[in-house]
């Protein structure tokens, strides 16, 4: 935090050095939306004074006067005059349009106050752009009034998002690939290959960029969508933005809602060590002390302090010690209860030896035993934190600060933008379900045995602490080059607790359930571009690098099962015991997550004279990712079948797990871990690219090409990787999984891509085009799923285990789509999709686990309708939908066809904006639908159904008032309707049977007030 207050004084200071310079700055590009660069920006009256575009199409000059016209040239295009008038040290933007020579000049266009967050910049991408893309902009955003970005991608036609994770087209997320500034970042998340949206807010990102159909310079690893978060970039003059939300939750705001112990640091996104392994307690389970209760005599001589003279002896822990032998008549002289005269007087000697066990019996050694002092001081070093507690939640609220300009550094632009945000959110449900069910499908909800279904009452709640962070600084070195750097730091702390009470399986009393799971995650991003240009060949050459260090740590994930038995003689009393065939667990997990991802590429036109698009652009990319991933388990022996009397928060205090008085312990720890528990993988893919965009004729443009990937992937257990041991070595054995090998994937995939692009009707302002496009692309398991390693899930509540034998998807794709633009600002387009895919992979239930299994084929047939209109000058309408129909066919072990897993049939979203921009008023309501998916597949072949994620109505709305030239103010309220998420069986009788799980997250009510200069 020092680091960035001091960021922050440098830059004001830079910023009122800057003041009371008026300047004019903007873009200058064609008419096909590629930038000019080298085009010359003049004044008319003085046209010795000016500057030239840069690589980037960017000017900036001074204007030494209050009136002047400034003149933009370029060879081969129609000269732009500007007439512009200044106030003071004011900045004006002004981005140009230039056409070719063969235009008529009267339809040059000049736009003013353009910029790369608005929805017209925006447009004019989508309109020029050699691939299928849609986005939302921060202009959008706005008028939503989405605070992350998960929210705000889902108004993107074909997209929709459950918690921070998105799909689109319907498509499981494992097909969406998204990135920040086009570099990639590690998920952090197990259990999805995309990016959690949740940790990014909207108010450092500029736009969202969707792009649907491939081109070769893009990654290979998606067939949805590409998604990348375009970060703030600097202004064009000083920005100061301050926005603070405070926010209620209906349903948790103020209530006494299910939480657990926390650490001081906790608002600020991480645990200060209060949920850690305490010092001194080993990790595994060679280095984990042992009860000993019934020593042997070399334990009992060494406690007597006879460990040396034994020694001297030759005798050590592996001799065989018998009672009455001759090292036994030994220790007995040692201890002055047998003469050396006696030493084979056997009178004498058993007369020793009942002396012996008279004065150090069990009762003696066992406190004095150094393992069971050991175990004692673990048992009393860890907090007693095992149950649940209630909290009283606070209001949500949220912190958002945002500077930036652009002045001067050795006589070179320099551009800069920082913020920083902090945000606190708690949501809770005290009517919750969690089920579980094996009974087969024609189950119509009535009579069985409690054998197969599992039905919960559950309260549960989740609080969120997020601080992030974004510097941008921009450098030109000069005009045909420049360098740019990004450092982005989020950290994510979210602590979320249940109680589940009901019926359990094969257990005719009630069960109670409290588990703790807190997560903290990090992220530090940093990346670093460069772009240049070569004027004598129109050479443009980019160089992007990103890394980012992440970690997810679970510390002190926990549960505890409790019978609740009915007490005969008081009908409305119970008394809780302990289930035996549940341990009480802590659960300890730290992942490493490390990513660096890397591309260079060169873009030369394919001829100096072409007035169309007509480049060859080539490059190659490199990315390693490495995740190691741990965990270590301690349970709590001693508790089986205890009987629960008063506190239960009072029954693991530090005096039972004491050794004194005692021959043996009423509570210790257990060390768990196996080696199974731990995993350590890496990957490594190298790809090259080249392509040509070429205008046929002026209608008709072309986009094609050949990217070619070559994967590795590695996965092996940790400590079998970290001693070298070979494949087939019989110490690889890991009960429950047999003989456990390195899983290695190696692939070269070559995948082409061609986009045709025609004119329908030729006008670069309001267009009508055609596009069809095709690509092959690749789906890669994920580290998770092809590791070998067991892990319970909070969300699954189940353990989760890898897949060895997994295979990278392949998918053919297919798009097209038509799109038209009105001058009124309407538009509309409708697209269809076909994919198919080889080898598609879907999650599983197996008998007391959940795993990943490829499927042979599976293909999603789509059309997406989407549309602008405005209605009335104030009032806008926006709204998409899309339909798809999916299917997969399974051959093993039975043949079965079925809806592909994660394939939404339809999604919807609508938006309907009202904009008084004279008096700053803003009001929008939104909505969201998507269709049921399936979420969880039944092994195929079994009785038991699969479990499908229903429908849910999202309606949100927001209004918003400027208050001055500064100050704003607004109110959002999210989730109006409070329907809830609930995953649900799909049983012959239907999906409301029985819910898998059932919660709301309430409706939010935030007010917002901001300032700005």
């Amino acid at each position: 935090m020092k680091s960035i207050f001091l960021l922050f004084v440098s830059a004001f200071c830079i910023v009122f050095s800057a003041f009371g310079q008026g300047s004019v700055r903007g873009k200058v590009t064609d008419n096909n939306g590629e930038t000019v660069i080298g085009a010359s920006v003049t004044f008319k009256h003085d046209p010795g004074t000016g500057t030239v575009t840069d690589l980037d199409g960017n000017y900036s000059l001074k204007v030494p006067i209050d009136t002047a016209t400034l003149v933009i040239q370029f060879i081969g295009f129609q000269p732009v005059q500007k007439p512009i008038e200044l106030r003071g040290g004011e900045v004006i933007k002004l981005d140009v349009t230039m056409l070719p020579k063969k235009y008529d000049l009267k339809v040059a266009v000049v736009e003013a106050k353009a910029n790369r967050g608005g929805d017209y910049y925006m447009e004019k991408i989508k309109k020029n752009s050699a691939t299928t893309i849609d986005y939302i902009s921060a202009e959008t955003i706005r008028k939503s009034g989405d605070s992350q970005v998960s929210s705000a991608v889902q108004r993107v036609s074909g997209v929709s998002s459950v918690g921070g994770s998105v799909t689109v087209r319907g498509l499981a997320d494992r097909y969406v690939l998204t990135t920040v500034n086009g570099s990639r970042i590690p998920t952090l998340d197990p259990f999805t290959n995309n990016l959690d949206l949740d940790i990014f807010p909207t108010g450092l990102v500029d736009n969202i960029v969707v792009t649907k159909s491939a081109s070769p310079e893009l990654p290979g690893d998606w067939s949805g969508a590409y998604i990348s978060l375009e970060t703030k970039d600097y202004p064009d003059r000083f920005r100061l933005e301050v926005r603070s939300s405070i926010g209620y939750n209906t349903q948790s705001t103020f209530e006494e809602n299910l939480s657990s112990e926390s650490s001081d640091t906790d608002w600020l996104g991480w645990d200060n060590g209060f949920r850690d392994i305490p010092d001194g307690v080993p990790l595994t389970q060679d280095d984990y002390p042992l009860e000993v209760n019934n020593p042997d005599l070399y334990t009992e001589f060494g406690v007597l302090g006879l460990e040396g003279y034994m020694n001297s002896l030759g005798v050590t822990g592996e001799t065989n010690i018998a009672s009455g032998d001759v090292i036994h008549r030994l220790a007995m002289v040692e201890l002055d209860l047998l003469g050396a005269a006696n030493l084979y007087n056997q009178g004498a000697v058993d007369g020793a030896v009942a002396e012996y066990n008279k004065l150090y019996d069990n009762a003696y050694f066992f406190p004095r035993i150094q393992s069971n002092q050991q175990l004692s001081a673990i048992g009393q070093s860890f907090n007693n934190t095992w149950f649940t507690i209630e909290n009283e939640a606070p209001l949500n609220t949220s912190q958002t600060i945002t500077l930036g300009n652009q002045t001067k550094l050795f006589g070179r632009t320099l551009g800069f933008n920082v913020g920083v945000r902090y945000s606190r959110a708690i949501f809770a449900d005290n009517n919750a379900e969690l089920n579980r069910s094996s009974r087969p499908s024609n189950w119509t909800g009535e009579g069985g045995a409690y054998g197969n279904i599992s039905e919960y009452d559950t309260r549960l709640s989740q609080e969120s602490y997020n601080l992030s962070g974004l510097v941008n600084l921009a450098y030109k070195l000069n005009p045909n080059n420049s360098i740019k750097f990004m450092f982005m730091p989020n950290f994510l702390g979210q602590n979320n607790a249940r109680y589940s009470q009901g019926q359990t399986s094969d257990v005719p009393e009630e069960t109670q359930i409290e588990e703790q799971f807190y997560e903290e995650r990090k992220q530090l991003i940093y990346q670093v571009a460069t772009q240049h240009y070569l004027p004598k060949r129109k050479i443009k050459i980019a160089f992007d690098a990103s890394y980012t260090d992440g970690q997810r740590n679970a510390p002190d994930f926990k549960d505890i099962s409790i019978l609740r038995i009915p007490d005969p003689n008081y009908p409305d009393s119970v008394r809780l015991e302990f289930l035996n065939t549940a341990a009480p667990a802590r659960r300890y997990r730290e992942m490493d997550d490390n990513l660096f991802d890397s591309r260079i590429s060169a873009e030369m036109p394919l001829s100096l004279e072409t007035e169309g698009v007509a480049k060859l652009k080539f490059g190659m990319a490199y990315l390693y990712n490495s995740r190691e991933n741990s965990q270590t388990i301690y349970t709590l022996d001693g508790v089986g079948q205890e009987v629960i009397e008063g506190d239960k928060n009072d029954q693991f205090t530090p005096d039972r797990f004491t050794t004194e008085g005692r021959s043996s312990f009423d509570l210790k720890y257990v060390n768990g871990s196996v080696d199974a528990d731990s995993d350590v993988n890496y990957k490594e893919i190298s790809a090259a690219f080249a392509m040509i965009d070429y205008n046929i004729t002026e209608r008709f443009r072309a986009v094609g090409g050949v990217r070619v990937e070559y994967t590795d992937i590695f996965t092996d257990i940790r400590a079998f990787h970290e001693e070298e041991i070979p494949s087939n070595d019989d110490r690889r054995n890991v009960p429950g999984f047999g003989i456990v090998n390195p899983t290695s994937i190696y692939s070269l995939d070559v995948l082409p891509s061609v986009s045709l692009i025609y004119k329908l009707k030729d006008n670069d302002q309001y267009p009508v085009n055609l596009r069809a496009n095709y690509f092959m692309s690749v789906g890669r398991p994920s580290f998770k799923e092809l590791a070998p390693v067991e892990l319970a899930d909070y969300e699954l509540q189940s353990l989760v285990r890898g897949n060895p034998d997994l295979e990278i998807t392949k998918v053919q794709n297919v798009d097209v789509r038509a799109e038209s633009y009105f001058k009124n600002g309407h538009n509309v387009s409708v697209s269809v999709f076909y994919k198919t895919f080889k080898n598609h992979i879907e999650l599983i239930a197996v008998p007391g686990a959940f795993t990943w299994q490829n499927v042979e084929d599976s293909y999603a047939l789509g059309l997406e309708l989407e549309g602008a209109y405005m209605i009335t000058k104030f009032l806008e309408a926006r709204a998409n939908i899309s339909l798809i129909k999916s299917e997969t066919t399974v051959t093993e072990p039975v043949k079965e066809t079925r809806t592909m897993f994660g394939q939404a049939p339809y999604i919807v979203n609508a938006m309907l904006s009202y904009e008084w921009e004279k008096v700053g008023l803003i009001s929008t309501v939104s909505y969201n639908r998507q269709g049921p998916k399936l979420a969880v597949v039944a092994n195929s072949g079994a009785a038991v159904p699969n479990v499908y994620e229903m429908p849910r109505d999202v309606l949100d709305l927001k209004f918003s008032k400027t208050l001055g030239d500064h100050f704003g103010l607004s109110l959002k309220i999210r989730n109006l309707l409070n329907a809830p998420v609930q995953r649900s069986y799909d049983f012959d009788e239907g999906r409301d049977v029985l819910y898998f799980d059932s919660f709301k997250i309430g409706t939010t009510y935030t007010l917002t007030l901001s300032y700005k200069i």
